[in-house]
């Protein structure tokens, strides 16, 4: 019995012990919400907090707006509960889990009435918090009618994450796209540059979205940027910067100053400030391309590829490092990887949750550098480059100050990954890869440039890392619902109907650059990457090209012809071909007949000068009597056709060597009675006089009509 008492007295002392701790873990951690408080409870607002990263001796300091929901409520206040964060998991967790409650420092906002909106501000110092150095909490600010919660939204704070001697910061780099939807759909007239749209104006302008880019180095100067640039917006600037017009009414654009002040810009930020690399010109958009024609893509991507040239320096003053092939969002599989070769680029540009990049039991983030079939591949951090791209984890906080949400959220991430590993004597490199077309967030490269256990570097020293050998990746592969955005089969059909009509009118052109110069960056427009989001605006542009270049290829036709007559088996048909442009062209005319029987001269390729110029085909037929359908075409110096085909009928008729026979005869006959006429002309013509031999003179014709008489 004594046995059984010794160990029946340890077990009640281990359940007291229990009982206390679940007492204590109750009266700290923040109460689940009910559903019935689901169901009534209030929008809890964060407009301001400060500072951005605890330090310690400091203040935190709170302000929002709690608003009321269908329900009213009383004995309202406003409390922080806060929460350790261990992994970078953690920061998917929902308001309110495995926080505890900071007590003392309440905001009593007493009776909130139904859709009424009542301030709230949380001041304590940063010791009331119990944080632990070096770590990083959620800062959960909860609203209680009561016991009962009604409300909570939550925040973070990391808390002095320096100081180690041994500590090495992390270092980042900030990729920054300069893109934009196209504009010049290949139209010129008298040197004039014709836009389908004026809304790369809005952006050029001051405060625009491509203004805002720039001015991000000049307002974070510790912040080192990596821009990746379309070499064709530059384009595009300088040609709308001395004015343009616009599809199909061929008004004045009103951006042409705008254009001419950014371009300005342009080249004293993006020559000087970070490292300048490019994309092909015009973005070809990789991702839907790697789904088409192989044919077709690598000869756009190419084609973009050869365009990029030296535009960058030529506009900017300092030439790229190089180009980077950057498929929509990071995402990539095997077609687009292979599509990204022909661009053959410095790198690969790729998220990494498409490729999956992670270490063991995800233990922490490795550096952001790979090989993809045999390439440079920089992959990006899917988690940071959603904090750019607006996560819904912030931007679903009703009221709240989005950018702040977001600018906290991204101090706790990249926190989280710097002490992964603070010790390591070369630091880990992790990339944000900010996504194309939005407006960027002063907040975030605030908070970029005040984290201290961040050093944002170029891309070049990604490039130059060797990736982790722990890294494990897995076969590339794209989000599905970003695969429902890309460019339809029809809208690519359309595309590549434009290459191959580009083709022709380039084939024929003796100096092609003077006519097609404007139409090949405007067909590599129609497959940009900025159309993912506007398939409307995409169709309408490609409207736009398809129809400036049918006018263009439309200035050099053949002259409809009507129906003819062969009076024989052979003869010969004109043609007239009509070069309306300011240039010779060099064209062939193919000739086809609707049967056999009836042949037909080669014609040879020629040079046809400005203005109308008669091609004589000659043609022979085996047999007369028959009506043959002939159809000329005009094709290029290679064979392709060129423009619209011309049909005629031509009747070869049998009376042709009849008629002949006839105008012979009749000639033969006319020579005879000439010639007969002639004869007797001679016969009856008046004699000459006999002599006398008396010496007078003695007219025969008289004498013989004296005879005559007796």
């Amino acid at each position: 019995m004594s046995s059984l008492r010794f160990l029946r007295s340890p077990a009640r002392g281990l359940l007291s012990l229990v009982v206390v701790l679940a007492t204590q873990v109750l009266m700290f951690a923040a109460p689940a919400p009910s559903s019935a408080a689901s169901a009534n409870s209030v929008t809890v607002e964060l407009s301001s907090l400060s500072p951005a990263v605890a330090v310690k001796n400091g203040t935190l300091h709170l302000a929002g707006t709690l608003l009321g929901g269908s329900s009213a409520h009383s004995e309202v206040a406003v409390r922080l509960a806060v929460a350790q964060m261990q992994v970078r998991s953690d920061l998917t967790s929902n308001a309110g889990t495995g926080s505890r409650l900071v007590y003392g420092h309440d905001d009593s906002v007493g009776n909130l009435a139904p859709g009424a909106s009542v301030p709230w501000t949380l001041t304590m110092p940063i010791s009331a918090l119990s944080l632990t150095s070096r770590t990083v909490y959620a800062l959960d600010i909860e609203a209680y009618s009561g016991d009962l919660r009604i409300g909570a939204l939550r925040t973070y704070l990391p808390y002095e994450m320096t100081g180690d001697s041994s500590f090495h910061a992390t270092q980042m780099v900030m990729l920054l796209p300069i893109t934009a939807v196209p504009a010049l759909d290949g139209q010129v007239d008298k040197d004039v540059p014709e836009a389908a749209s004026d809304a790369l104006s809005a952006q050029f302008a001051s405060g625009g979205r491509l203004d805002q880019m720039l001015t991000i180095p000049t307002t974070n100067k510790s912040v080192t940027v990596s821009w990746a640039i379309d070499p064709d917006l530059l384009t595009t600037a300088d040609e709308e910067s001395h004015g343009y017009s616009l599809y199909p009414d061929s008004h004045s654009g009103t951006g042409a100053q705008n254009a001419a002040n950014w371009l300005t810009t342009a080249k004293r930020v993006l020559g000087v400030s970070g490292e300048l690399w490019q994309l092909p010109a015009a973005d070809p958009d990789l991702g839907s391309l790697g789904h088409t024609s192989p044919a077709l893509a690598a000869g756009l991507v190419k084609s973009a590829t050869a365009r990029s040239g030296d535009l960058v320096e030529q506009y900017v003053g300092h030439a790229p490092l190089g180009t980077v092939a950057w498929p929509a969002d990071g995402q990539a599989d095997s077609g687009t990887i292979a599509l990204a070769a022909a661009a053959n680029p410095a790198a690969i540009v790729v998220r990494s949750d498409s490729v999956s990049l992670h270490t063991p039991l995800d233990s922490y983030t490795p550096t952001g550098r790979t090989q993809l079939a045999g390439r440079p591949a920089a992959i990006s951090d899917a988690a940071l480059d959603a904090i750019f791209a607006g996560d819904a984890a912030d931007t679903s906080w009703k009221g709240s100050n989005r950018s702040l949400l977001a600018a906290q959220r991204f101090l706790a991430d990249s926190a989280l990954i710097a002490w992964e590993r603070p010790n390591l004597a070369v630091p880990r490199t992790i990339m944000v890869a900010v996504p194309r077309g939005i407006s960027p967030d002063p907040a975030l490269f605030t908070a970029v440039g005040q984290a201290s256990w961040i050093k944002t570097v170029g891309l070049s020293a990604l490039l130059a890392a060797h990736p982790d050998p722990r890294a494990q990746t897995s076969p590339a592969k794209r989000d599905p619902a970003l695969a429902k955005s890309d460019l339809s089969n029809a809208r690519l059909a359309t595309t590549s109907a434009l290459n191959s009509a580009l083709g022709a009118l380039a084939g024929i052109m003796i100096e092609p650059q003077q006519t097609t110069g404007s139409y090949g960056p405007a067909v590599l427009r129609t497959v940009s990457t900025a159309w993912r989001n506007a398939p409307a605006l995409q169709s309408a542009f490609s409207g736009a090209v398809q129809n400036r270049l049918e006018t263009t290829m439309n200035l050099v036709t053949l002259v409809k012809k009507s129906d003819l007559t062969l009076s024989g088996k052979s003869g010969v048909i004109p043609f007239t071909v009509e070069n309306r442009l300011e240039h010779p062209v060099r064209v062939g005319i193919r000739i086809t007949t609707s049967r056999p029987g009836l042949s037909v001269q080669t014609i040879t390729v020629q040079d046809v000068p400005q203005g109308s110029t008669t091609i004589n085909v000659h043609v022979s037929s085996a047999v007369t009597g028959t009506r043959v359908t002939v159809t000329a075409q005009l094709v290029t110096p290679n064979g392709a056709d060129y423009g619209q085909p011309q049909s005629l009928q031509v009747t070869v008729s049998s009376i042709g060597s009849i008629t002949l026979v006839i105008f012979a005869l009749s000639a033969a006959l006319l020579v005879i009675a000439v010639g007969l006429r002639i004869y007797r002309g001679r016969r009856t013509r008046t004699p000459q006089a006999v002599p006398d031999p008396s010496g007078a003179s003695v007219d025969s014709g008289a004498l013989a009509e004296a005879e005559r008489e007796q």
